[in-house]
């Protein structure tokens, strides 16, 4: 069961604009922690927070502009929230 809420006024205070195709996003831009191989190898890489209506076609491959820099989407998870983090690779 999905669970929808309005996450805009989140959204307000803490987004930065992205660019994906010719539609300008509100994305929550960080560099998380990536955990790779069961663990063994561990690191910090881009990823998005963006809200599910802003991107409801969107797939692995896809291209996305932050803060002027081009990112390829490597992973789509959305938590059943409304939100879906992109993993992205620069």
């Amino acid at each position: 069961m999905a669970f929808n809420e309005d996450h805009t006024a989140f959204f307000t205070d803490f987004s930065v604009p992205a660019t994906l195709g010719v539609a300008t996003i509100a994305v929550i831009f960080d560099k998380a922690y990536i955990g790779a191989l069961m663990g063994m190898v561990e690191s910090t890489g881009p990823c998005a927070l963006v809200m599910d209506k802003d991107i409801p076609n969107l797939k692995q491959g896809a291209s996305i502009v932050i803060n002027a820099k081009t990112y390829s989407v490597t992973g789509v998870e959305p938590d059943g929230t409304g939100l879906t983090t992109l993993q992205l690779r620069g």
